[in-house]
């Protein structure tokens, strides 16, 4: 310190008192409180609101082929077979999933295996079922194969056969990855088993599957 100079002195700081320390902590709970007690009134609205607002599906309209996602073998390919049988598509296409952990190198049937068997059960000929060649292992690798698919039949347009939860995502990955393909696209969900969006807080499976949706649609708009 050169000579003159006024010693520093530290900065003083004014101590809040107990009771305002209080009163906040007191405003913090109840602000908290009238919050949750907000949500949980509306919670038959918002919650239902929020399983909706995942359903993008379309109404089913003929096109050339069906493509069914992997995934949720019990839904899909029966979602997929309606609609051959109905008269609104020719082809069913079935992508080759990639096996993973305890079934890698397993003895059961592949899930490819699995969804054609299905489709033969529910009456979709052998020779309408197309196995996709490439192994995919997430919903983007399914939209890269079907667009290999598509730049070899350029004139054919394909349903999208997922579940009525996974549409949005599935809508946002497959025109990011096709460009103007995606417009050759129809995309149709198939209904969720034991609950639906009125009520899919209620089961496990239901809260798993769309708090997992949405934090998988949140990955997906920061990766891609």
């Amino acid at each position: 310190m050169g000579p003159g100079r006024v010693p520093e002195q530290p900065a003083l700081t004014t101590p809040v008192p107990p009771r305002r320390r209080w009163r906040r902590w007191v405003w913090g709970l109840g602000v908290l409180g009238a919050l949750v007690g907000m949500v949980y009134l509306l919670h038959p609205l918002l919650l239902p609101a929020a399983a909706n607002w995942l359903d993008v599906s379309e109404p089913p309209q003929a096109s050339d082929d069906v493509l069914v996602l992997g995934g949720e073998p019990n839904v899909r390919p029966f979602v997929a077979a309606a609609l051959y049988d109905a008269g609104l598509a020719k082809r069913v296409l079935i992508p080759k999933v990639k096996r993973t952990g305890a079934a890698e190198g397993s003895t059961f049937p592949s899930e490819q295996e699995v969804i054609r068997r299905v489709l033969l059960k529910r009456g979709v000929p052998d020779e309408a079922i197309v196995p996709l060649p490439d192994e995919v292992d997430s919903t983007a690798d399914e939209a890269a194969s079907l667009g290999r698919y598509l730049d070899d039949n350029p004139e054919r347009t394909v349903t999208v056969v997922t579940t009525c939860y996974h549409t949005r995502r599935v809508r946002w990955i497959f025109r990011k990855q096709l460009g103007p393909r995606a417009e050759r696209l129809r995309f149709v969900g198939g209904p969720t088993d034991g609950y639906d969006t009125s009520n899919w807080w209620r089961s496990e499976d239901g809260c798993c599957r769309y708090a997992n949706e949405y934090l998988k649609l949140a990955f997906y708009l920061v990766q891609y």
